[in-house]
């Protein structure tokens, strides 16, 4: 006698894993086995599962009957075929929930308005605000982060962009956190004639644009310059940063 498998599925529901990722629930309404005009269903609907292991329904087309054996073998076939549609349904649920792609959270720290940016940093009034969106400049001996020397990232208090490594920190002696270089590509530089007598040049934050302070040319070795940073621009993360 030759068997025919027949499977149907439809979608149930969804759940949410831990992960936050949702998954659907797939049932199998019926597994029908056909062979030589004998037909016997077994149903699952996700909470139970039915099975008369008495019934019979037999019909070969002229009437005869067929005995306890052969039916108990054919049962046997069809929840195999169940079981085994169960977990190949299941593995590829999985798989597809497993490459969904995560939500985007960048932002666009270049082009936040004033008023974001208040948000942001604490108000109008707040140090790192004056500093980073107006280019103040706080007064020296103020920022713990002068006298901090641990190993670790100095960030943006901005945007959170890594800008110096612990390891280029000196004293200075002026007040001010210094360094004798940023991280590569971590900070732009621009011609700064706010003061005329003095012309400087301006360090800000590569991705926010923000004001972090100054470069001067009397730094120690091995570059022989001063990255002069206010300390309100700065948020020291110890350990390294992946």
């Amino acid at each position: 006698m030759t068997l025919t498998h027949v499977f149907s599925t439809r979608r149930v529901g969804s759940f949410t894993r831990a992960s936050g990722r949702r998954a659907t629930l797939v049932s199998i309404p019926s597994v029908r086995v056909v062979g030589g005009g004998l037909a016997t269903k077994a149903s699952h609907n996700g909470n139970n599962s039915n099975s008369n292991s008495n019934s019979t329904d037999a019909n070969n087309g002229d009437g005869s009957n067929h005995n306890n054996s052969n039916n108990d073998g054919v049962r046997r076939s069809a929840l195999r075929a169940l079981v085994a549609s169960i977990a190949t349904i299941g593995v590829a649920a999985q798989s597809r929930t497993a490459v969904a792609a995560p939500e985007s959270t960048s932002v666009d720290w270049a082009n936040l308005s004033d008023e974001e940016w208040q948000k942001q940093l604490g108000g109008p009034g707040a140090l790192s605000y004056r500093v980073l969106r107006k280019a103040a400049t706080e007064p020296p001996f103020t920022s713990p982060l002068n006298k901090e020397y641990s190993p670790g990232t100095f960030v943006c208090a901005g945007c959170g962009s890594s800008l110096f490594d612990s390891s280029a920190k000196f004293n200075s002696g002026t007040g001010w956190p210094s360094f004798t270089q940023a991280l590569p590509g971590a900070v732009d530089e621009s011609e700064d004639r706010s003061i005329v007598f003095m012309p400087r040049t301006e360090v800000s934050c590569h991705t926010c644009h923000g004001h972090l302070g100054h470069v001067f040319p009397d730094g120690p070795a091995p570059t022989g310059l001063r990255y002069c940073m206010n300390g309100a621009a700065l948020v020291f993360v110890k350990g390294a940063i992946p």
